[in-house]
């Protein structure tokens, strides 16, 4: 289950991006590889709250950081 506020947090050189999985169609829990943009990034660590623990936190929010694929 994906609740509104799960997010992704992408990594680069230049910085960070933080998108929401909901507005970007990215299922919950988010995929070991990803390619958003173009950019193929490779999941370094995510929130481990179950979607049962989930529901009963109301200020809590579940995320996933990303880095990029080094060719």
């Amino acid at each position: 289950m994906t609740f509104d506020d799960d997010m992704i947090q992408l990594e680069f050189d230049g910085g960070r991006k933080r998108i929401s999985c909901k507005a970007n169609g990215i299922d919950w829990p988010p995929p070991e590889i990803l390619n958003f943009n173009g950019f193929e990034m490779k999941r370094k660590s995510m929130s481990t709250i179950s979607d049962d623990d989930r529901k009963e936190m109301t200020h809590v929010l579940r995320g996933a950081v990303y880095i990029p694929v080094k060719p």
